[in-house]
């Protein structure tokens, strides 16, 4: 499971933050698997060369279909997907309905060049 991304630290006194939380950022490099789904080579070779240099575990796969496969046979538990949006033979929100009935608390990021107005 990735960690929160932020973590509480205290109030603050400011009078221009009005009593606001005050946040600090986590690094997160180095922590977890990810399921990269991404039909276009250029697009995903970069996207998980740049995934690799913070230190996470990446499977690159080309489609919804061989997704399914990679999630199944994954030796090592998948903590994200990252899924395009629009692919040609099961696009993303297709692939994550059907990845929802066996991993339902999945963590999902969705991109796109394209997306659909209305994909969920």
């Amino acid at each position: 499971m990735l960690p929160r991304c932020e973590e509480e630290v205290g109030e603050s006194t400011g009078a221009a933050d009005m009593g606001a939380l005050v946040v600090r950022a986590l690094d997160l490099s180095n922590v977890g698997n990810i399921l990269l789904v991404e039909d276009v080579d250029p697009v995903r070779l970069f996207a998980a060369r740049a995934l690799h240099n913070k230190g996470y575990g990446v499977i690159e796969v080309k489609n919804g279909d061989i997704a399914l496969e990679a999630l199944r046979d994954a030796q090592n538990p998948i903590d994200l997907i990252i899924s395009d949006v629009v692919m040609a033979q099961r696009d993303g929100p297709t692939l994550i309905r059907e990845v929802s009935g066996t991993h339902p608390d999945m963590k999902v990021i969705f991109i796109s060049g394209c997306a659909k107005d209305d994909f969920l």
